[in-house]
């Protein structure tokens, strides 16, 4: 719109070539109806432009603007460059500039600039000397095989061995249904055998799928009192959300198998105590390999305000 603004406005600007230059844009006000419903009418007069403000490259630092009109120059440090770059949320809101109609970035890999070059080979070091975190360890143990055999001689004899390798994580979620998105795109997660999670803020109403995962057991004793789960699909269940819950998901190409164990609520032990105090909520379940349980994995979570000697 601005390049047909310029060539509609070039031989009023020819004419007075001592005011007004080539490369501004001029700005007209623009007319619209506006219609109010019945007698009322509405005419608007205003000039197109919105809001903006200048500001330097160092000032920027640490804001974060959906749109940036840069005026970039092939002088400028790289480091200034980087910086004005990184300030926009999104490319498409990205817009370089300069005094000159250059339309050429001078700070792209192809540079030969001492500077650019002394940072390309700072970053090519970094990649050879990557700094051993606990996420790469994660991952890397994430991406060990399931089910590994192994062969042991023992007296003459061959035995072999099958490893199971299990992975359990164990997490606050504070609420399931707003941290879903989030959990789906953590990688040590979602490469997870189980998720046993506390806080899932959520009843038989609104339970949370994830994707590649089932959820075998859940608890929320805290909205026993406050809501009612239907036992028939007769009955119209009460949407009601609450701090606290429990609740185990299985990843579905997991090796093992797992379902879930109903504690005695007549005895004094488990869920029946929970929910006698009202002090948390608890599920568990047992982690099978075909017919052999090899162990039980519950989800535990206490309420604050429970006492001690309730927990006890």
């Amino acid at each position: 719109m601005g390049q047909l603004c310029r060539v509609k406005a070039k031989p009023h600007v020819m004419c007075k070539r001592d005011v007004l230059d080539l490369k501004w844009t001029p700005i007209v006000t623009r007319a619209a109806n506006i219609p109010l419903g019945g007698n009322i009418k509405c005419r608007r007069n205003q000039f197109p432009v919105v809001s903006a403000s200048a500001i330097t490259i160092h000032k920027s630092q640490g804001g974060t603007f959906d749109e940036v009109v840069f005026n970039y120059d092939k002088s400028q440090q790289i480091q200034l460059v980087y910086v004005a770059l990184n300030r926009v949320t999104s490319i498409d809101g990205l817009y370089l500039t300069n005094d000159k109609d250059d339309f050429k970035f001078y700070h792209g890999r192809g540079s030969t600039a001492p500077m650019v070059k002394d940072i390309r080979d700072e970053y090519d070091r970094m990649a050879n000397h990557r700094l051993p975190t606990l996420s790469m360890q994660a991952r890397a143990f994430c991406k060990r095989d399931v089910l590994a055999e192994r062969n042991e001689d023992q007296g003459g004899y061959l035995h072999r061995r099958r490893q199971l390798i299990l992975i359990v994580s164990a997490f606050n979620a504070q609420s399931l249904v707003a941290h879903a998105g989030d959990i789906e795109s953590d990688n040590i997660l979602m490469n997870s055998d189980y998720m046993v999670i506390s806080e899932t803020w959520m009843n038989c109403v609104n339970t949370v799928m994830i994707n590649v995962f089932e959820l075998r057991a859940s608890n929320n004793t805290a909205l026993e009192h406050r809501t009612h789960c239907p036992s028939t699909s007769s009955e119209l269940p009460v949407r009601v959300s609450a701090a606290g819950g429990s609740a185990i998901y299985r990843n579905l190409q997991s090796s093992t198998n797992c379902s879930e164990i109903i504690v005695n609520a007549n005895k004094s032990c488990g869920n029946s105590v929970l929910r006698k105090h009202n002090v948390g909520d608890i599920c568990l379940v047992g982690v099978k390999v075909e017919d052999l349980t090899l162990f039980i994995l519950g989800a535990v979570y206490i309420h604050p305000k429970a006492s001690a000697e309730a927990v006890i």
